[in-house]
């Protein structure tokens, strides 16, 4: 080894004794220990930069973590340098890699192995082995299968889920109660994911992660410069084979939430040229000068090539982390921004009641009124959803009742008339007997859902269909009700989910009832 690498070695040797203690420490150790010129410049108004995210997940500032970023935007890589930084400076520490398939898990755990060489290798306990990894600080990092049984009884500090829009609903229930703070080490749960489906569980994840906006731009800056001043310790501690980082661990700005990180093309392409033509450049559309203010390392070839071996909706969900293609949706209709707002009960307008039967899946109650009497022009407003599993009907019937309006009608699934050989009695009878009468119509799901359709979108006026925005299950049942992905006999109705379709029945059964088959008139039937 000449001088020259002798005195470089030397120079990381001496870095790795002292966790780095702030924002602009962390990002020249990972660019001289792993190579990476993480991105630090956010382009996007609502987005961050991925160091950002890179920042707030070693600081343990900000708890559970959400990153919704672009194919190629990096999310495996730096969840894997998270992981090992977690490892090294955190004695004990426990981190769990999940994938949506045991392939993604060992994606994110193959890049990991690959950090240990050269720098790193003395704070092993064992070489790696295929799935796990044990440091002589007592770090294990650990591959799970996407399984019930591999998640359940895990009781660990860290989880990195990656690509979690393929993960199975169930396993991603699991997975919320394996962390566990021990050992001055924050627990914490982060999930990487592009967003496939506007139905897909990202979506949902997203959707209740809180917006980091506020904290990052409240005053210009990014997230690594709000937080810099945050040590990852209050005392600074050297790192040895079984180093730490000293001092005791803030609780920070987390408090239990999950805060989303998101990113897209912009943050993670290479700077554009200044002999690069916007009038010339096929991604001049979508780029608008953005490339201008990059400090990323994807090619611009390598993302022209790309848009142009891929469709419109599949682009802008995949590399701009737009929301996801809508192609499968039963209602793309439906927009928050047009369908959703406060209604407010109006006292001459006559309210109906709708119901779907559950018991396992859940009994599902709507209430709406109708303001007009034109069957041509009226207009339904949700006021208010009831959503309860695992009750019995007289439970419902008490809540039922429990509203101040006067209900006209209470239609329902004509399934519910239907007697159980156990019992004698069905759903109908046995609201019937507290005070609760209900009607029906036959009606098929297409019949009911292009009705639907109508209220939302009409040829003529303005829209027919309002929810309340306190009604949030129905509309994220209406934002994610979707057809499955077979060609065949039945692929024409819409997937039943166990979730959506149930608040979409109880949404049809009262559109059917009060406009379908009707002659053009609104049904005019006294609540008894």
């Amino acid at each position: 080894m000449g001088r020259a690498g002798a005195d470089l070695d030397g120079l990381l040797q001496a870095m790795r004794r002292r966790a780095p203690q702030g924002a602009e420490t962390l990002w020249e150790f990972i660019r001289c220990y792993y190579r990476l010129a993480v991105p630090r410049r956010r382009v996007c108004r609502h987005h961050v930069a991925p160091f950002d995210y890179v920042w707030a997940s070693y600081s343990q500032q900000l708890g559970d973590l959400v990153v919704w970023a672009n194919r190629g935007g990096a999310k495996t890589e730096l969840g894997s340098v998270t992981s090992h930084l977690d490892s090294i400076f955190r004695p004990g520490c426990q981190t769990r890699i999940l994938g949506g398939s045991l392939q993604q898990s060992e994606r994110m755990y193959a890049y990991l192995t690959g950090k240990w060489q050269p720098h790193f290798a003395d704070l092993l306990a064992a070489e790696p082995r295929s799935r796990r990894t044990v440091l002589r600080n007592k770090s294990v990092i650990e591959v799970l299968t996407q399984s019930q049984r591999s998640v359940r009884g895990q009781r660990v500090q860290r989880v990195k889920c990656d690509e979690v829009d393929e993960f199975d609903p169930e396993v991603w229930r699991a997975v919320q109660f394996v962390t566990q703070s021990r050992g001055g080490t924050r627990a914490s749960l982060e999930a990487f994911s592009t967003m496939h489906n506007a139905y897909g569980l990202m979506s949902q994840v997203v959707d209740r992660a809180t917006d980091v906006g506020p904290l990052i731009y409240g005053r210009g800056h990014g997230a690594s410069e709000v937080l810099a001043g945050q040590s990852v310790g209050a005392a600074g501690g050297g790192l040895s084979a079984g180093g730490a980082v000293e001092g005791e661990q803030g609780q920070g700005a987390g408090g239990g939430r999950t805060w989303l990180f998101a990113w897209c093309l912009w943050e993670t392409i290479e700077k554009c040229r200044g002999d690069w033509s916007c009038s010339r450049c096929g991604l001049s559309e979508d780029c608008q000068g953005r490339a201008r203010e990059a400090d990323g390392f994807i090619g611009i070839e390598d993302a022209l090539a790309q848009k142009r071996r891929s469709g419109r909706s599949a682009w802008e969900s995949e590399m701009l982390c737009m929301r996801p293609r809508q192609d499968r949706l039963v209602f793309p209709q439906f927009s928050r921004s047009r369908h959703v707002r406060r209604v407010v009960r109006h006292g001459q307008s006559p309210v109906y009641r709708s119901l779907d039967f559950g018991f396992a899946n859940p009994f599902v109650c709507l209430w709406a009124q109708v303001v007009g009497d034109d069957p041509e022009t009226a207009r339904v407003e949700v006021l208010e959803e009831y959503v309860q599993p695992q009750r019995t009907v007289a439970e419902h019937a008490a809540v039922l009742k429990d509203r101040p309006w006067p209900v006209r009608a209470t239609y329902c699934d004509p399934a519910g008339w239907q007697r159980s050989d156990v019992t004698g009695s069905g759903a109908c009878q046995e609201l019937r007997r507290h005070g609760i009468l209900t009607k029906s119509c036959q009606s098929g799901i297409i019949e009911g859902v292009e009705q639907i359709r109508a209220m939302l979108a009409p040829a003529l006026g303005p829209v027919r269909l309002v929810i309340d925005g306190g009604c949030e299950r129905l509309v994220r049942a209406l934002e994610c009700y979707h057809y499955g992905a077979s060609v065949g006999p039945g692929s024409e109705l819409p997937v039943k989910d166990g979730v959506h379709d149930h608040l979409i029945d109880a949404l049809r059964y009262l559109m059917i009832n009060l406009f379908g088959r009707r002659g053009g008139k609104l049904r005019e039937v006294r609540y008894w």
